[in-house]
């Protein structure tokens, strides 16, 4: 009997057993190779490793292996900040010293300690990253840097024939990863899991042997920023929307007996309240034409803003009950809850249009022919929906949507408002709408679990 090859696959966020091993995409391979799991010892989601049929253990990073890896890619980042406007943006956003708290005596006290914070984190990486530096920093520190044991030890245990790994192109493990797979002579594929991860992270300086990104953006991305070469980017979409193309023509039944505009928040912090106001405000003003219709509220389940809204100040939002616990329970990012993917189908498909910040569902509205009206307005801090319009590449190519309206001001987003509710959902091509969309996410008539075998199969 033939020995079947063996892959190994890492999981390093809880991100990935939702978007991987809860879809059911790596079923095809699985028949056909022998497939072994490990994972971060700081997964929360353990109860869904103790499912996996092969999975070995847990690899553990000490915290100054962590530090390490993260001046790496900082360092990177500030050498190489003109092959990226967001490596720019982010430069910028970490360099933020206002903290605004309740009051002005704490305000100027942690925005001190945050003075102190960033400007070591300026001098390093301006001193490390200069032109003179850096040759020796890439020298004598990035190639000196050894890969985690555990991680190691897992590897020549299992003597994987290939290792395939979900990236977000920023972490410790995947550079270790790399570095291991050149010392065993094993094969890489990375998955890139998010649509900005290879334009606005940092540069990946050990580089897989192929690389499956979301779409045509990110392949470019690839070529351009991380300087991978052309035949090993290819395009493969992501698992976690594979979904949808199946369920988006047939009939999902609506969570509400009301009709919804869909209001969709971000990770990053923004004033979403602001934005809601208007909308609620408009509504009213308009209520003679509007008649029924309810603001859904969907929160981003890790956002990094702590404010919460005051449903008592506002006449129609009601907040999306699948993340209303996590929302108002949580003051910081809880990656331990992971939404249901499949709830998304009919949330997004009964709405009669969407607005919202800056965010991937941006890609998955399109997916279900929704409008979506964008509001990316100025505010004080650098880091906000204006200038992550602004300067993040994988936002700038939006206006080639036609689902899409940017606005940037009340007036903009109160005329894109009564546009779609005056004008119904304005009716959209299809076809059109898809051919748009596969520059930023690719499909084709196969399942994603096909092509990602097809993807293994090119280094077998």
């Amino acid at each position: 009997m033939k020995t079947k090859k063996k892959i190994l696959f890492p999981i390093n966020s809880d991100l990935y057993i939702r978007n991987y091993i809860k879809t059911g995409v790596l079923s095809e391979l699985e028949k056909k190779f022998d497939f072994f799991f490990i994972a971060n010892i700081k997964i929360k989601n353990t109860e869904e490793l103790k499912k996996l049929k092969n999975f070995i253990g847990f690899f553990k990073y000490k915290k100054k292996e962590e530090i390490r890896h993260q001046r790496i890619l900082n360092t990177l980042m500030w050498r190489y900040r003109k092959i990226s406007t967001s490596f720019f943006y982010r430069l910028r956003w970490f360099s933020q010293i206002l903290v605004k708290k309740e009051n002005k005596t704490e305000t100027l006290k942690y925005s001190f300690l945050n003075f102190l914070k960033v400007m070591k984190f300026r001098i390093y990486i301006q001193f490390f990253g200069s032109f003179i530096i850096f040759p020796l920093f890439k020298k004598f520190y990035m190639m000196k840097t050894k890969p985690n044991t555990t991680l190691n030890n897992f590897i020549k245990k299992i003597s994987p024939d290939i290792i395939l790994v979900p990236s977000q192109a920023q972490c410790s493990m995947d550079n270790d990863l790399i570095k291991i797979c050149n010392q065993l002579n094993i094969k890489s594929i990375f998955l890139i899991d998010n649509w900005d991860n290879l334009s606005d992270k940092s540069l990946m300086w050990n580089k897989p042997d192929l690389v499956g990104v979301w779409g045509e953006q990110s392949r470019q991305h690839a070529i351009k920023i991380q300087k991978f070469q052309q035949e090993k980017v290819i395009n493969i979409g992501t698992p976690r929307f594979e979904n949808y193309f199946k369920e988006r023509n047939k009939y999902q039944k609506s969570y509400f007996d009301f009709d919804y505009i869909l209001f969709l928040g971000t990770a990053l912090e923004f004033d979403e309240i602001k934005i809601l106001k208007i909308i609620d405000n408009f509504i009213i003003k308009n209520k003679s034409k509007i008649t029924k219709t309810k603001i859904i509220y969907r929160p981003h389940p890790w956002r990094m803003g702590n404010d919460k809204i005051k449903l008592a100040e506002f006449k129609n939002i009601i907040i999306d009950p699948q993340v209303e616990k996590n929302y108002f329970e949580t003051q910081s990012v809880n990656t331990r809850f992971q939404p249901e993917i499949g709830y998304y189908n009919s949330l997004l498909k009964n709405s009669k249009f969407v607005v919202g910040g800056l965010t991937s569902m941006i890609i998955e509205s399109t997916i279900f022919y929704k409008n979506y009206i964008v509001s990316a307005f100025p505010e004080d801090q650098f880091n906000n929906q204006y200038n992550s319009l602004k300067y993040m590449l994988h936002f700038k190519e939006l206006n080639s949507l036609s689902n899409i309206m940017l606005t940037t001001d009340v007036e903009e987003l109160e005329r894109s408002l009564s546009k779609l509710f005056n004008e119904g959902n304005i009716e959209i091509q299809k076809k059109t709408i898809d051919n748009q969309r596969r520059f930023f996410l690719f499909d084709d008539d196969r399942d994603y679990s096909i092509r990602l075998l097809d993807l293994v199969n090119k280094l077998i």
